[in-house]
């Protein structure tokens, strides 16, 4: 059940979950690291181009294209996508895209550290969101423990291999989540034979 606040569509859930500061966490991280390495090239994004940006992504997530670039680049009316190109230019997102980030420049950990954490790059964003699951659900006595795999692309270390899943390779999550509506109370990302999961 839903837990002190009435969340009766997808936006205020959303805004429930992905609160202001953790959206301007983003939008300071993106700009410190996107600075550091374009300089006064960089052009700073705002917390309402996250917002146009993650839009852009759940509009786009229904339609299950490979090439996100044809939402705004066709010359087929049928296959243009043309709320999405109302929200955010293409040239925009695809920039976002490149520089996001979701943890600070300062302090980051090294890898010979024995507190090193391999997700450190998403850790902390994680953490709010899962305290935030926490806070604006109360689940039932009937849990569900699962692991699913998120595609991804280029060098991660502990990138795993499952042949069951469709999309093969990917980081490998440990999923809790509420057992009759599937609400997600709490994430472990695989990253080895270390991984402890303590829910």
């Amino acid at each position: 059940q839903l837990a002190k606040t009435s969340i009766n569509s997808p936006l205020k859930g959303w805004r429930q979950i992905c609160t202001i500061s953790i959206q301007q966490k983003i939008v300071d991280y993106t700009n410190e690291n996107s600075i550091a390495k374009m300089g006064e090239d960089w052009k700073h994004i705002t917390k309402i181009d996250l917002t146009d940006f993650i839009s852009v992504l759940f509009i786009s997530s229904f339609q299950k294209r490979r090439d996100r670039t044809s939402n705004w680049f066709s010359n087929d009316a049928l296959l243009e996508n043309v709320p999405i190109k109302k929200i955010m230019s293409g040239r925009k997102f695809h920039i976002i895209l490149r520089f996001l980030h979701c943890c600070s420049l300062k302090n980051q950990p090294r890898q010979n550290d024995p507190s090193y954490d391999p997700v450190y790059k998403v850790a902390e964003i994680k953490d709010l969101l899962i305290d935030r699951f926490n806070k604006v659900f109360i689940p039932g006595k009937n849990l569900s423990l699962d692991e699913t795999l998120i595609r991804a692309f280029g060098r991660i270390k502990f990138k795993v291999r499952i042949i069951t899943k469709s999309a093969r390779y990917g980081i490998k999550l440990y999923v809790i989540t509420d057992a009759e509506t599937a609400f997600v109370l709490g994430i472990i990302v695989y990253t080895g034979k270390t991984t402890y999961h303590d829910f």
